[in-house]
């Protein structure tokens, strides 16, 4: 495979420099910049001491964003947890909980909010997030730029939102970094360039590394919570472990639809990809979508039962992640 080296760099950054100032001329041209730079650090193909010296400096400049997150708010709604509490937004437009009789234990005072999880719960406030107790004191500080509930003793967390390019609604979004913090809000496992990752689950976690955050087509593999690649990446998605399989997708191109089958812990197919969806296992059983619709499989790949089943209703769009704003 052809590597681009140094001076093919050089020769990009001469094409796209404008010989007379124009914004919006300066304004492409820096798009196409960043676009070349992102891919010339994937490949490693810099020599190493400028990537060295480039990534620390990207990092810098998307260390302090003027944006927090947007999460999906009706993740929010319906986010009741074994604590008794329950985000819910009052006519002020802040977040606080209600217990179970709908009233505030924890006054309206955040931007966002989601469940509690392990005793603690993931809030917004000025556009950071930390987690805070069940008598609302912040037991981890707001410093992050996105967070999700723990789980198994770990929580997902981005520190910023990298380095962005005309504007983090509809822009271009690079070097965006995620680790995993423990409930002292040390990083336990450390941080790494993402395209996209997912929560702890049956020991692993679904981690979709790279550095282009908005148009990510990087595989997908799972981590364990050493921060090693217990699977490595080889997925075009990849979906989180219960019951010990995890549902897979690969073979998508462009606007191609892949097939799904079911992984075990060493990453072998033990449940072949001839689904066009599939979801989790649940009592040892899980739902599939076939070409004549829904139908349950066991754990050795098997049908259960000859009718089809009702839609599942909605479920969670492919490749669905936080948006920077």
């Amino acid at each position: 495979m052809l590597v681009p080296q140094f001076g093919s760099f050089l020769a990009i950054v001469s094409k796209v420099t404008p010989v007379r100032f124009r914004p919006w001329r300066f304004v492409l041209n820096s798009f196409v910049l960043v676009r070349a730079l992102a891919a010339f650090l994937l490949s490693g193909a810099l020599p190493l001491p400028f990537s060295v010296l480039a990534i620390p400096i990207l990092e810098r400049i998307g260390g302090s964003p003027t944006g927090g997150t947007t999460s999906v708010v009706e993740v929010q709604t319906d986010a009741s947890s074994s604590d008794g509490l329950t985000p819910k937004r009052s006519t002020n437009g802040q977040w606080g909980y209600v217990d179970r009789n709908q009233a505030y234990v924890i006054t309206p005072q955040f931007e966002s909010a989601k469940r509690f999880s392990e005793g603690l719960a993931p809030v917004e406030l000025h556009k950071k997030f930390g987690f805070i107790d069940t008598t609302g004191r912040f037991v981890i500080e707001p410093k992050f730029a996105f967070a999700e509930p723990f789980s198994e003793g770990l929580a997902l967390v981005f520190p910023d939102w990298g380095l962005n390019f005309l504007g983090r609604a509809e822009g271009y979004t690079l070097f965006v970094r995620a680790g995993y913090i423990d409930h002292a809000g040390k990083m336990a496992v450390k941080t790494r360039f993402v395209e996209n990752a997912h929560s702890f689950s049956d020991g692993l976690a679904a981690f979709q590394a790279g550095t282009d955050y908005t148009y990510g087509q990087s595989k997908w593999g799972y981590l364990d919570k050493s921060g090693k690649w217990a699977i490595e990446p080889q997925f075009d998605i990849a979906t989180d472990f219960s019951e010990d399989l995890a549902a897979v997708c690969f073979g998508v191109q462009g606007h191609t639809r892949g097939q799904w089958g079911y992984i075990d812990k060493q990453g072998k197919l033990v449940i072949p990809g001839h689904f066009e969806r599939a979801l989790p296992f649940i009592k040892g059983l899980a739902k599939v979508r076939t070409s004549k619709g829904w139908r349950y499989v066991d754990k050795q790949g098997q049908f259960v039962g000859t009718g089809l089943l009702p839609s599942p209703g909605p479920i969670a769009p492919e490749g669905s992640k936080p948006i920077p704003r």
